[in-house]
């Protein structure tokens, strides 16, 4: 089978060279891209949710997501906060887990 490109946008030597230059850069700026991309992203999310709804609001938000909010909470913050960057969480959890000898991941998934 040959080889497909990631869009269907994209030709197939595009794809190769965006592989090519992404293999150049070291690993803590594709993750400052992926955590950039990822907010972009929550940013459209949350964009297209105020639209659709008009005034978008936490409590809103919280519904959508949860089932079973206590009674009487209320969520606030800053809206790009209601929708988390699992990246983010990861790099702000793991000095927490390691510094406590916690192990949160499965050791034989590591080879």
């Amino acid at each position: 089978m040959a080889y497909q490109p990631q869009a269907i946008d994209t030709s197939v030597e595009a794809d190769q060279l965006l592989f090519k230059l992404l293999r150049q850069r070291r690993n803590s700026d594709r993750l400052t891209m992926a955590m950039a991309q990822n907010a972009g992203i929550r940013r459209f999310f949350l964009a297209g949710l105020q639209r659709r709804f008009g005034q978008l609001t936490p409590h809103l938000v919280a519904n959508a997501y949860w089932d079973d909010l206590p009674p009487g909470f209320q969520p606030g913050g800053n809206e790009m906060t209601w929708l988390q960057d699992p990246i983010d969480v990861a790099l702000t959890l793991h000095p927490v887990f390691e510094g406590l000898g916690i192990a949160y991941y499965s050791r034989r998934h590591l080879g």
